[in-house]
Protein backbone atom coordinates (compact mmCIF):
# COMPACT_ATOMS: atom_id res chain seq x y z
CA UNK A 1 0.00 0.00 0.00
CA UNK A 2 1.84 3.22 -1.16
CA UNK A 3 0.54 6.26 1.25
CA UNK A 4 0.08 9.54 -0.29
CA UNK A 5 3.41 11.45 0.85
CA UNK A 6 4.39 14.38 -0.75
CA UNK A 7 7.61 14.00 -2.36
CA UNK A 8 10.90 13.57 -0.19
CA UNK A 9 12.69 16.59 -1.24
CA UNK A 10 9.26 18.71 -0.04
CA UNK A 11 9.44 17.33 2.94
CA UNK A 12 12.68 17.87 3.56
CA UNK A 13 12.45 21.56 2.96
CA UNK A 14 9.39 21.82 4.77
CA UNK A 15 11.37 20.62 7.79
CA UNK A 16 14.17 22.86 7.42
CA UNK A 17 11.56 26.06 6.92
CA UNK A 18 9.82 24.52 10.12
CA UNK A 19 12.97 24.77 12.31
CA UNK A 20 13.62 27.70 11.14
CA UNK A 21 10.52 29.17 11.90
CA UNK A 22 10.03 27.58 15.44
CA UNK A 23 14.23 28.96 16.31
CA UNK A 24 12.82 32.29 15.23
CA UNK A 25 9.57 32.30 16.65
CA UNK A 26 10.72 30.96 20.45
CA UNK A 27 13.83 33.15 20.51
CA UNK A 28 11.32 35.87 20.13
CA UNK A 29 8.96 34.42 22.99
CA UNK A 30 11.78 33.56 25.17
CA UNK A 31 12.93 36.94 24.67
CA UNK A 32 10.01 38.40 25.58
CA UNK A 33 9.40 36.37 28.53
CA UNK A 34 12.64 36.22 30.12
CA UNK A 35 14.99 39.36 29.22
CA UNK A 36 14.43 42.65 31.35
CA UNK A 37 13.65 44.44 28.14
CA UNK A 38 11.43 41.95 26.70
CA UNK A 39 9.59 41.91 30.34
CA UNK A 40 9.48 45.84 30.11
CA UNK A 41 8.03 45.87 27.33
CA UNK A 42 5.40 43.14 27.55
CA UNK A 43 4.40 43.91 31.21
CA UNK A 44 1.13 42.40 32.99
CA UNK A 45 -1.61 41.00 30.66
CA UNK A 46 0.64 41.91 27.62
CA UNK A 47 3.22 38.94 28.81
CA UNK A 48 0.81 36.24 27.13
CA UNK A 49 1.73 37.72 23.85
CA UNK A 50 5.63 36.38 24.64
CA UNK A 51 3.83 33.10 26.51
CA UNK A 52 1.76 31.76 23.38
CA UNK A 53 4.27 32.91 20.52
CA UNK A 54 6.99 30.68 22.41
CA UNK A 55 4.20 27.77 22.75
CA UNK A 56 3.75 28.34 19.20
CA UNK A 57 7.37 27.73 18.25
CA UNK A 58 7.42 24.60 20.72
CA UNK A 59 4.31 23.56 18.35
CA UNK A 60 6.38 24.59 15.21
CA UNK A 61 9.28 22.22 16.64
CA UNK A 62 7.26 19.31 17.40
CA UNK A 63 6.22 19.60 13.79
CA UNK A 64 9.75 19.47 12.25
CA UNK A 65 10.40 16.42 14.78
CA UNK A 66 7.27 14.72 13.11
CA UNK A 67 8.11 15.78 9.88
CA UNK A 68 11.87 14.37 10.52
CA UNK A 69 10.84 10.76 11.46
CA UNK A 70 8.63 10.74 8.87
CA UNK A 71 11.58 11.52 6.53
CA UNK A 72 13.67 8.63 8.48
CA UNK A 73 10.95 6.36 8.02
CA UNK A 74 10.21 6.70 4.38
CA UNK A 75 14.77 6.46 3.76
CA UNK A 76 14.33 3.24 5.26
CA UNK A 77 11.90 1.41 2.67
Amino acid sequence: MCLPFPSYFKMKKSAILFLVLSLIVGSYGYWGLFSQSGMEKYDEMDGFIPFFILIGGCILFLVFLILCIILLFKRKK
